[in-house]
């Protein structure tokens, strides 16, 4: 696991991040000098690799994508403060299979750490498409959640579940936030251009979800939408 230089075990809350850039543009309220951002899939694939993904996004290969996103999941981090963890799993577009047991177990012993700190984690349910690395993270939290200290909130993944019904409320400082979005340059135009209707006016508002509601909206879903790996050139 990679660590920030300013590492303390000084957390009141975990914000759980698929990817390096999810937990900014979806979760932002809860970034601060005592958060702490879990990045779960923030690995190099065993061989290098292509995708259309990291093309659309200006890179010339994976190895270049992730050092690149590395850069500006540090910068962001310096900016507003909060502290990192990246477990270092592989993007599902990268097509190199990750054990959900595995993944449960390095979670739970980062979340030990901090037994009094409150989780937040993805939704993923439920939305225009469903990511599979979102999906994984949402199970995991909601099958350790009984063993929590305190129940943890969802947060409505952005792109994804911005058709969502939800309480969606105004954040404060939308002003800093979107700065901070934009540090991730190599994914945020890309994802304006991939999601029509998402724009900077989509990150001013946030929508987060306690585990009761997320249970009973996983019941409701009987066929769900997910993503499919992009090809590798």
């Amino acid at each position: 696991m990679l660590y920030t230089k300013n590492y303390s075990l000084n957390v009141n809350k975990i914000i759980i991040s698929p990817h390096f850039d999810d937990a900014c543009i979806s979760a932002f309220a809860q970034l601060g000098k005592k958060s702490l951002m879990i990045t779960v899939f923030s690995g190099f694939p065993k061989i290098e690799q292509r995708t259309k993904w990291d093309i659309f996004c200006g890179f010339k290969n994976s190895t270049e994508a992730i050092s690149k996103r590395r850069e500006e999941n540090v910068k962001v981090a310096k900016y507003i403060g909060f502290q990192t963890i990246d477990l270092g799993f592989v993007d599902w577009q990268y097509n190199q299979k990750n054990n959900k047991e595995t993944i449960k177990r390095k979670i739970i012993e980062v979340i030990k750490l901090y037994p009094s700190a409150i989780i937040f984690c993805p939704m993923s349910f439920g939305g225009l498409v469903e990511h599979s690395d979102h999906v994984l993270i949402t199970e995991i939290i909601l099958e350790i959640s009984s063993h929590l200290k305190s129940p943890p909130f969802f947060y409505a993944d952005l792109p994804y579940q911005g058709n969502q019904k939800l309480k969606w409320e105004n954040i404060e400082n939308k002003e800093k936030k979107i700065t901070a979005c934009k540090i991730y340059k190599s994914q945020l135009p890309r994802l304006f251009e991939a999601f029509p209707g998402f724009n900077y006016l989509s990150l001013a508002k946030e929508a987060y979800l306690p585990l009761e509601n997320v249970i009973n909206l996983k019941r409701k879903i009987v066929v769900p939408v997910h993503l499919d790996p992009s090809d590798s050139e």
